[in-house]
């Protein structure tokens, strides 16, 4: 079914271009939002959130299926939440919040388990990640992401990042700011990289090819490569 939340007193109808009969679209204006945050300790469903050059000053949910572990969308005081408990199978695209390309408030937030994809977000990135892969491509603004188990993927994105993860391989590539990334286990490569790099690993190789800045190293087992160093200063 198609249909409209009224979150602020105000009623947005989904594009009944873009949307198929099973298909759900819920909006809010941001207003004088400060955050977006989605709250979904305890769930196992893919979550996409991706910048939308069409939107000013609101967030879309795109929801395919239905049922009462679908995802929902309100508003808590100066707060915009994606809500959503228990498992929830769709059917076609994962449920996607969409997000303005500009003015887009700061996003937070817990997701228990399954994969978590960020596009063109131009707001600073917290969150806590269970288990499952994470990609962040493009983009501009901070990242903190502290994640369980799980791949990472970070690419095209302009600020600082703060990444933790026990378990899987970090990949950062065209990236722009200062890094810290602690990994218990995995492999880690940068391509194309210009800022400083910390990086704390327990187990698993380190390759960096075409970065520029400083990359410090702490690696209890395994290898480092840089190639061609350019301007980078490697200490280990």
């Amino acid at each position: 079914s198609l249909n409209a939340a009224q979150t602020d007193g105000k009623s947005y109808m989904p594009n009944h271009d873009t949307c198929d009969e099973d298909t759900s679209l819920r909006a809010a204006r941001t207003g004088d939002a400060n955050v977006v945050h989605f709250d979904a300790p305890r769930n196992d469903v893919d979550l996409a959130i991706e910048a939308d050059p069409s939107l000013v000053g609101a967030v879309h949910l795109v929801v395919t299926g239905s049922g009462k572990t679908a995802p929902s969308l309100i508003r808590e005081g100066e707060e915009l939440i994606l809500y959503q408990r228990g498992r929830f199978r769709g059917s076609g695209r994962p449920p996607t919040l969409l997000v303005p390309e500009q003015n887009c408030p700061p996003i937070s937030g817990s997701h228990e388990k399954s994969e978590l994809h960020f596009d063109h977000v131009a707001a600073s990135i917290s969150i806590k990640h269970g288990a499952g892969d994470v990609r962040v491509a493009e983009g501009d603004g901070d990242i903190s992401i502290d994640s369980g188990k799980g791949d990472m993927t970070i690419s095209g994105r302009e600020g600082s990042q703060s990444l933790r993860l026990g378990m899987g391989d970090v990949r950062v590539a065209r990236c722009r700011g200062a890094m810290e990334i602690s990994l218990g286990k995995g492999d880690v490569h940068f391509d194309t990289c210009d800022g400083e790099i910390d990086l704390k690993l327990g187990s698993g190789d380190v390759a960096a090819s075409d970065c520029s800045g400083g990359l410090a190293v702490k690696n209890r087992h395994g290898d480092v490569g840089v190639v061609p160093p350019r301007a980078a200063l490697l200490s280990i």
